[in-house]
């Protein structure tokens, strides 16, 4: 079990639907907030069919949208939107429930990536010089040997 932290909008947007569910009832406190069809807890496939439901009639409408979507693609577009707001990557872990912050450093690397692919979109095709080699630099390399 994860304690996740809701924004107010969010808090009364559960108000209302677990009212206009009947959730908000004493006699349904033990009722899953999330129900698929039988009434049952919704299953992690039964997201995934739901999110696939929706997905295609956008995909038909729109084919320029190719992009996966995925409740992982979901959950990692969160944790890629808190790192770029700054959020340190060890809140980012718990809030995911990674066990290990290194985990959590591939949406580091990830960012960095997207990073190099936005600067290389808006260079204006000028190749950048040639950066000549280190090893080749006899005043660099005869300092490096004095120490």
């Amino acid at each position: 079990m994860r304690a996740v932290p809701l924004m107010d909008a969010t808090v009364e947007l559960m108000r209302q639907y677990r009212r206009d569910n009947n959730l908000d009832r004493p006699e349904h406190v033990d009722k899953p907030l999330f129900q698929n069809r039988h009434g049952t807890r919704l299953t992690s496939s039964g997201v995934r069919y739901l999110l696939h439901k929706y997905v295609q009639p956008v995909r038909r409408d729109h084919p320029e949208f190719t992009q996966p979507v995925s409740p992982h693609s979901l959950r990692h577009t969160k944790g890629m939107h808190l790192l770029q707001s700054g959020v340190p990557l060890q809140i980012i872990r718990a809030f995911l429930g990674h066990v290990d912050v290194k985990t959590t450093e591939i949406y580091a690397r990830a960012n960095l990536a997207m990073k190099r692919k936005a600067l290389e979109k808006v260079a204006d095709g000028t190749p950048l010089p040639k950066i000549p080699s280190w090893q080749q630099n006899k005043s660099l390399l005869d300092w490096l040997h004095s120490l």
